[in-house]
């Protein structure tokens, strides 16, 4: 099974322009990835995320992986802040195993990022984890968090990107992940009570909203337990797959 180290922001002095921090909106990015990486079959470790850089660079030399995924956020140079927006998606010069995943988790943004030409994939040196971690690297940086429409796109679409990100990383170890198909159709099926939407897989995450017994529900993806399904709102989140007919 091949195998990825997860290194998620830990910059929590990085504000964005809406509430959270560059930390906080990337160890969610990163927790919204876990069970598309297990629905992958790639396995996966994780930075402490009140660790620092060096110490995510010696989390991921401690064992043989094949992949070291860096996720950030971006901000302008001083004086232009909002005035740039894009991922911007970066490999170590002369790794080719590093290049070629970079290409694939540039094209995964690519086919997600509302304007896929601001999507720039490119080498860089002067970054530590492109420098000094064991395992080819990809640092990508998702989006601008000074910018509005950036910002609130990284907010909105979090769980999305995950997905498109497990389908680069996927492309890259040359598994059979499934893109998004079309939406299915399924009725709410209780005993009492109403069914929870969450947040994140998982009953330990905020409630965002609920369905009642017998209302239809748009599901947009299924991993093992739960069903990622569209609120009336536009918003998405999870319910248990347990609780869903399909029609």
């Amino acid at each position: 099974m091949p195998s990825v180290f997860l290194s998620p922001s830990t910059q929590s002095y990085n504000e964005y322009i809406i509430p959270g921090t560059e930390k906080e909106h990337m160890q969610r990015l990163v927790d919204a990835m876990e069970p598309f990486l297990d629905l992958a079959g790639i396995s996966y470790g994780r930075n402490n995320p009140d660790g620092d850089v060096k110490t995510s660079v010696a989390m991921s030399d401690e064992d043989d992986y094949d992949l070291h995924l860096a996720l950030h956020s971006n901000a302008a140079p001083p004086g232009q802040s909002g005035e740039f927006q894009g991922p911007l998606v970066m490999y170590y010069p002369g790794n080719a195993a590093g290049e070629k995943a970079a290409e694939d988790i540039a094209q995964s943004l690519a086919d997600i990022y509302p304007e896929a030409g601001k999507v720039i994939l490119m080498p860089q040196t002067n970054l530590y984890e492109l420098r000094e971690a064991k395992a080819p690297v990809v640092f990508a940086e998702v989006a601008y968090h000074d910018n509005l429409e950036d910002a609130e796109w990284i907010e909105n679409a979090t769980v999305a990107i995950a997905d498109h990100l497990t389908q680069g990383l996927a492309e890259y170890f040359g598994l059979p992940y499934a893109k998004q198909g079309a939406p299915q159709q399924a009725v709410v099926r209780l005993r009492e009570g109403h069914l929870n939407v969450r947040r994140l897989p998982g009953i330990e995450y905020p409630r965002i909203g609920k369905f009642e017994n017998g209302e239809a529900v748009t599901v947009l993806r299924r991993i093992p337990g739960w069903s990622y399904v569209r609120l009336s709102d536009g918003d998405a989140g999870y319910v248990a797959s347990q609780y869903l007919r399909t029609v």
